[in-house]
């Protein structure tokens, strides 16, 4: 055998390997390789909304303890200039500001993880920008 026969029986050995194992596209319809984009979609779609789900549920927890925080020192405290040199007053107001960064930093979680779910919503069926 010659070297040509060599390299198209190798070259038609491997097509067919790849066709057997399902990892060429060529014999499925186009209506199949839409539906199975669909639904690679909508799988990655629900693991990005997950994270977001996770991320918006920290971003609420670190406002709702930031605004307690602050409504606590509004109540105690009133005016800030009659206790600026309170060092209770202080205090409470550090861990204000951290409870505030804390809020802050979940919010921009929160943000990253909308821009990361975006690209992925469901578009409708008849959608042709496909």
């Amino acid at each position: 055998m010659d070297i040509k026969k060599l390299g198209l029986i190798s070259t038609v050995a491997m097509l067919s390997v790849t066709v057997s194992l399902g990892g060429c596209d060529i014999l499925k319809s186009p209506e199949e390789l839409k539906t199975e984009k669909i639904a690679r979609l909508n799988r990655i779609h629900e693991e990005k909304r997950s994270k977001f789900r996770e991320a918006q549920a920290k971003q609420n927890e670190a406002e709702r303890k930031r605004d307690e925080l602050s409504d606590r020192l509004d109540k105690e405290y009133g005016s800030v200039l009659n206790y600026q040199d309170n060092e209770e007053y202080n205090k409470r107001c550090k861990e204000f500001r951290e409870a505030n960064e804390e809020a802050d930093k979940a919010f921009g979680e929160f943000c990253k993880s909308v821009d990361k779910v975006s690209p992925y919503r469901p578009q409708h069926e008849f959608d042709t920008r496909n």
